[in-house]
């Protein structure tokens, strides 16, 4: 089974710029390039949110709901739509407000 690339996955090759960075360091050989993550959570949801908008016609919610264990935000859930119409604006409008109520929707 082949696994895709994340490229393949993100459809683009920008994310390399939004979550590495190259830096100049010197070591014992004389000067060297290193990459590091400058990724985070929030970033990457951002970066993600902004991709989506270029498939899904219908929108994407700014908000996010942050998920992960004991508190740490390891991913976002997002919320988007592909229809276009007016009347599909009321599933973003629901969304919205189920991620800003303090339950989340959610049961007791």
């Amino acid at each position: 089974m082949r696994v895709a690339s994340l490229d393949e996955m993100l459809g683009t090759t920008d994310w390399r710029n939004a979550f590495i960075e190259e830096q100049n360091s010197q070591d014992l050989f004389g000067a060297r390039k290193d990459l590091a993550k400058i990724a985070t959570p929030p970033s990457i949801t951002l970066f993600m949110i902004k991709r989506m908008r270029e498939v899904f016609r219908g929108g994407v919610l700014d908000e996010w709901l942050p998920l992960g264990s004991h508190g740490i935000h390891m991913y976002s859930l997002l919320f988007a739509w592909a229809n276009p119409s007016k009347k599909a604006k009321l599933a973003g409008k629901l969304a919205a407000a189920v991620l800003r109520s303090t339950r989340r929707g959610r049961t007791q």
